[in-house]
């Protein structure tokens, strides 16, 4: 329900010490990445950062490119949400 009320977009930066997942509000989208050029910087640290795990930090992960390769996410969205469901089947 939150994220229904919040559009806007998921971004993941990922380095060979950490990986951050971002919150972008469709407001607040910056032009670099409607560019298809995006630059995280400190400032998308301080304003849309929801998920930060440090590579380099974590004895259990030394070496990150080992266990992990390109990602790919999938969001379910229910874009009607309970109408929908209701009205499917008629």
């Amino acid at each position: 329900q939150q994220w229904a009320n919040r559009p806007g977009v998921m971004a993941m930066e990922r380095t060979e010490d950490f990986a951050k997942i971002f919150f972008i509000p469709e407001a607040e989208i910056p032009s670099e990445l409607e560019g298809d050029a995006p630059k995280p910087d400190a400032t998308w640290d301080e304003r849309w950062l929801i998920a930060y795990y440090p590579f380099a930090a974590s004895p259990g992960c030394p070496n990150p490119d080992d266990i992990m390769g390109p990602q790919k996410f999938i969001f379910s969205i229910a874009f009607c949400g309970d109408w929908a469901s209701k009205v499917w089947g008629s």
